[in-house]
């Protein structure tokens, strides 16, 4: 377990996962004062070497369950993947209600029938379907056949757990800290983070990390996700640049205004090839099409985590398109049950 104090009483625990996607996830835990409760940031992944390292970094802190908090910034593997662990051990769970929005999108699937539904009505939203991708949706089928078989439930998939709805403005006081919920949309639908105006710091999740460009990950039409991404970037330059921001992957950011505008770049680069990918010809488009000529795929994964990568890749086509189609760049249809985009 590798800890270490980033600033006066908030703990970050390192965790690693063999994931190709991810890698590496940072939790953090605010240390409260004797008696009071304490808080951690997120929980880390779902694996059996994430739950030792953080045991072993709560009893280090001295800080037992039943006066543990835990503030899920959003519902992604990676950052709840322990939060029903946690949960069924004592500690206090704390959400936005709205990262419950979806049951499944190509970043994340919880368990159930429901999720099952869902994800079938998503990839034929993107154009996969049996009919008209049959290779590609088979691969999908054989991984919910794979992960049904499993003992242990999948790292990817999300467990149900118990939460506190958490409210944009809410206090939440540990130590010498108050901090007070900001809205983070963009990574997801209902991304949540933390700010101390005191002391100049804030928890943001994925929303920024440098040298990596966050995916803004929906498979949902009319979400407006990479606008409401490139306002609470906008935000975050303006009210948060001179603090410490403290992000999910990646080291604390202490002057975050270049890091944002390498993100928004690297955005307005990606969606200049999406654009040139669906307006080359007089086709229209389905987003998986868009998708294999923005990022050159040729062959579908045959590795699971390589799958994984190409989901992703979906997903950020898919936001790339809906921004343009909301600027009146590109034009929208809906067709045979699939979206297709093409010239205005």
């Amino acid at each position: 377990m590798k800890m270490r104090e980033i600033a006066e009483g908030i703990y970050e625990v390192i965790l690693h996962d063999k994931e190709k996607e991810v890698g590496e996830m940072r939790v953090h835990i605010v240390k409260g004062k004797p008696g009071k409760r304490s808080l951690m940031v997120d929980t880390g992944f779902g694996s059996q070497e994430s739950l030792e390292d953080m045991e072993e970094a709560l009893a280090a802190l001295d800080i037992p369950y039943k006066d543990l908090d835990i503030f899920l910034t959003h519902k992604h593997h990676d950052h709840c993947g322990l939060a029903s662990t946690f949960a069924k051990k004592g500690a206090k769970i704390f959400m936005n209600p709205e990262e419950e929005r979806h049951s499944y999108d190509c970043l994340y699937m919880q368990m159930g029938e429901e999720s099952q539904k869902e994800q079938k009505e998503v990839l034929k939203n993107v154009g996969i379907s049996e009919e008209w991708t049959p290779k590609l949706w088979k691969r999908f089928m054989e991984l919910n056949e794979w992960m049904a078989k499993q003992r242990e439930p999948w790292v990817y998939e999300i467990q149900k757990y118990p939460y506190v709805a958490l409210t944009e403005g809410e206090t939440f006081s540990y130590g010498d800290y108050d901090f007070w919920v900001i809205s983070l949309r963009g990574h997801t639908y209902g991304q949540r983070g933390l700010y101390d105006a005191k002391h100049r710091i804030a928890f943001t999740a994925d929303q920024v990390m440098e040298g990596i460009t966050p995916i803004v990950g929906t498979t949902h039409a009319n979400e407006h996700l990479l606008g409401l991404y490139f306002q609470s970037l906008s935000w975050m330059k303006r009210e948060l640049g001179d603090c410490l921001i403290i992000p999910g992957h990646g080291e604390p950011i202490e002057h975050v205004a270049p890091v944002i505008d390498q993100i928004v770049y690297s955005y307005l680069k990606k969606m200049d090839q999406v654009k040139d990918a669906v307006v080359k010809d007089e086709t229209p488009k389905t987003v998986w099409q868009t998708t294999k000529l923005v990022y050159g795929i040729k062959e579908i994964p045959e590795d699971g985590e390589d799958f994984i990568v190409m989901k992703s890749m979906i997903s950020k086509t898919f936001s790339c398109l809906e921004y343009l189609y909301e600027q009146e760049l590109v034009q929208r249809d809906y067709r045979d049950g699939r979206l297709y985009y093409g010239k205005m």
